[in-house]
């Protein structure tokens, strides 16, 4: 099991998220402007976390390289690529307006419970919704100051 995650806070916590509902311990950070990752699919259960494969052809070699594909994202271009491609029912949960991938990811694997405060505050900064103001921009600022967010084994 592993999980592809952007390497931004948003997708930080969305691993996190994914780690702590499937003890998921593999992570690979992908950077919107790096070549995708897809050496790294190498079978078995894939989450992608707010990202996507770029093309249509990395798109079939991802699908084709995994077992059991789980894609989480909110960006707008990529899911309306995904769907103009023919990927667009890949299994996962995908929404391009008003929740971050983080937010997502906690839905996704936790469809009772609210969303925790901590994950809103990230998911508001993200989409620049800014619902809760100065409190997401402390939080979201005190959590990239202060800490290394980054996903690592056993960090579940």
């Amino acid at each position: 099991m592993k999980c592809l995650y952007h390497n931004d806070l948003d997708g930080e916590t969305a691993a996190a998220v994914v780690a702590a509902a499937t003890g998921c311990t593999e992570f690979v950070p992908v950077n919107h402007s790096s070549p995708f990752p897809i050496d790294q699919i190498d079978g078995g259960h894939i989450y992608i976390v707010d990202c996507a494969p770029p093309t249509a052809e990395f798109w079939q070699e991802f699908l084709d390289n995994c077992d059991r594909p789980v894609w989480i994202d909110h960006h707008e271009g990529n899911i309306k690529n995904a769907a103009e491609w023919g990927f667009g029912d890949v299994p996962g949960l995908r929404q391009s307006r008003g929740r971050a991938a983080c937010e997502l990811a906690w839905i996704y694997f936790n469809r009772d419970k609210p969303v925790p405060m901590g994950i809103s505050l990230i998911g508001d900064v993200d989409t620049y919704e800014l619902v809760y103001g100065a409190r997401s921009m402390r939080f979201h600022q005190g959590l990239c100051t202060g800490y290394d967010t980054r996903p690592i084994e056993g960090w579940h």
